[in-house]
């Protein structure tokens, strides 16, 4: 397993650079078991692998699409869903109707996550998290502007290089 450091670096696995910090704060988000939260884009998995392992209260699920290279080298295969199609189709993989949560880490379209949002944002889930690039925000914020949701919120200081960001949408409480 991957030893992370106060300081965020670069991994060959990951578009997101990954500190100790990085980690506890996305856990401090995130909903512990029973409740499912699902990573759209996981890669690799190396995030979500290291969120469960030392946060072993989390359940995370990864989706990606099928042939995307280095797919799944982390997480237990039953943990992993694919969906055919092209990172612009906007596809969609139904486990996000059961998720609490889901997490983008750098989408590369805005078109993925507002499908998601449209399809899915009235079901269960109740916080999404966006980590990227600083610059791509601005690209993707209107794709979270749904009445359901809260207006997105910048975490500051939260383990990543001043580069990057991490955004937290929340559901409207009912």
């Amino acid at each position: 397993m991957l030893e992370l450091s106060a300081k965020p670096i670069s991994h060959p696995d990951c578009c997101l650079s990954l500190s100790t910090p990085l980690v506890t704060t996305l856990a401090g988000y995130l909903p512990e078991f029973p409740d499912l939260v699902l990573s759209i884009g996981s890669g690799s998995g190396l995030l979500e692998r290291l969120l469960t392992a030392r946060h072993p209260q989390l359940r995370i699920q990864g989706v990606e699409i099928q042939d995307v290279e280095g797919i799944n080298k982390h997480l237990p295969e039953e943990d992993v869903f694919t969906v055919v199609g092209s990172i612009g189709s906007g596809v969609t993989c139904e486990r996000a109707s059961v998720a609490t949560a889901w997490m983008f880490v750098y989408p590369r379209t805005p078109l993925l996550v507002r499908n998601y949002v449209q399809r899915y944002g009235g079901d269960c889930v109740d916080i999404i998290i966006w980590l990227g690039p600083k610059s791509d925000w601005e690209d993707f914020a209107p794709a979270f502007q749904s009445a359901a949701f809260e207006n997105p919120q910048e975490i500051m200081d939260c383990g990543l290089p001043a580069y990057e960001t991490m955004v937290i949408v929340q559901k409207k409480l009912r």
